[in-house]
């Protein structure tokens, strides 16, 4: 991935096709970073209830969903509050125009997110993060076999086999999305790891690179071409492997502190 970034941040032109394949790569090995050591939780709380009675599937998954996900998703996960990511935006935004710096956020809209989600992704990334066999066998029962048929004048067609979405309504299906969701968390963090994206740097101790309400996302980092061209990478590496595409248009990208032409340059992520 560094490579692909350094070789995009030169211009917007050329081919990327080898580029995402690269990048696609990189996201996979990423995905063996995922630390399954926090999931060998005790079975007894999470199938059973401390009065002894069977938990439902929800209770079992909020059970531990706060070992999954990284705290910068604030939303559908017990003990955190959707605020909480608003509040820590807003902060951020005052303390860049406080200190004159250079800051890019990018808030980052899905194309139909519920019904994008790979399920050939969401079962690779359940066990990678070693979810008993059992509730495997439960979300390949009730998720990853699902058919359906289509109205047509009236008059059913033949039921053909979906291979992406989540329902809506399924109230299982907003912690399924988080977790789905947790790969883009991942990449990010490994971006920045290894030095290809930059986050806002609040101290030398703590910075900032992305923020989650649910399906929306915002990435915040310093406002350079390098970190532009990472996001890039960042958002078509995870839509190759999760299937949740960016709608561009509904995107907004916001610069503080920088150059005019590259505030409003959007549309070379497209």
């Amino acid at each position: 991935m560094q490579y692909f970034l350094r070789k995009n941040a030169k211009g917007a032109g050329g081919s990327t096709k080898l580029s995402e394949m690269t990048a696609f790569g990189d996201f996979i090995e990423k995905m063996e970073l995922i630390d399954s050591s926090v999931l060998f939780w005790e079975r007894n709380s999470l199938w059973f209830k401390p009065d002894g009675s069977a938990r439902s599937r929800i209770d079992r998954l909020k059970g531990v969903i706060r070992k999954l996900i990284s705290t910068c998703q604030t939303a559908f996960v017990p003990g955190r509050q959707i605020l909480d990511g608003v509040v820590v935006v807003n902060e951020l935004i005052d303390l860049a125009k406080r200190r004159r710096d250079k800051a890019l956020l990018l808030k980052v809209d899905f194309e139909k997110a519920y019904d994008s989600v790979n399920w050939k992704y969401l079962n690779f990334v359940l066990r990678k993060m070693k979810f008993p066999t059992k509730w495997m066998e439960w979300m390949k029962a009730c998720i990853f076999t699902s058919s359906m048929s289509i109205l047509v004048n009236g008059s059913p067609t033949e039921d053909f086999v979906v291979g992406k979405g989540l329902r809506q309504g399924d109230p299982l299906s907003p912690f399924l999305f988080l977790l789905a969701a947790e790969g883009l968390t991942r990449l990010t963090h490994k971006a920045v790891e290894i030095g290809t994206f930059k986050g806002f740097k609040v101290s030398e101790e703590l910075k900032y690179d992305i923020l989650q309400f649910a399906d929306d996302t915002i990435l915040i980092g310093e406002g350079s071409w390098d970190n532009l061209w990472s996001i890039k990478t960042i958002l078509r590496s995870f839509e190759m492997v999760s299937g949740l595409k960016v709608n561009f248009f509904k995107s907004k990208l916001y610069g503080l502190n920088m150059e005019v032409f590259l505030a409003k340059d959007l549309h070379l992520l497209s």
